[in-house]
């Protein structure tokens, strides 16, 4: 968390995780939901990243100020388009997962969360799947 601590006005983590707040939007739209500057950085500086999400999401005290803030820069949506690329190695995905597991555990609405969740299953269905469809006689 060291990383992060540096920086607490651009990313808004702050020594005490439970006071942490988005108070800078426009630098952390820029900045910190740049998930492809982010997939650039060490390893140990992409786990901290995507734990301060869940730092944000469930942990702070102003969680949910945070996360009408993050539901109105449409997170969700943001880390179903990671999963769609190339950007993190495998072995961090299962972090992306937690972090969009809180994106969606704490900003549940029908547009925001269920709506982008079913188009990108729908979307990336057929890509494992083949589905015989048997023949129907009437």
């Amino acid at each position: 968390m060291r990383y992060l601590y540096r920086f607490p006005p651009l990313i808004n983590v702050l020594s005490v995780p439970r006071q942490s707040t988005i108070f800078n939007i426009m630098a952390y739209r820029a900045i910190a939901l740049d998930f492809e500057l982010w997939s650039h950085t060490r390893k140990e500086i992409q786990q901290v990243y995507l734990e301060h999400f869940i730092i944000l999401l469930q942990n702070s005290r102003y969680k949910k100020f945070n996360s009408r803030r993050l539901g109105q820069m449409r997170l969700v949506r943001k880390f179903l388009f990671v999963l769609q690329t190339t950007w993190y190695p495998q072995d961090t995905i299962p972090l992306v997962m937690d972090a969009l597991k809180a994106a969606i555990e704490t900003h549940f609405s029908k547009e925001e969360t269920i709506k982008p969740v079913v188009c990108f299953i729908a979307a990336n269905l057929h890509e494992g799947l083949s589905v015989s469809i048997p023949d129907f006689h009437i």
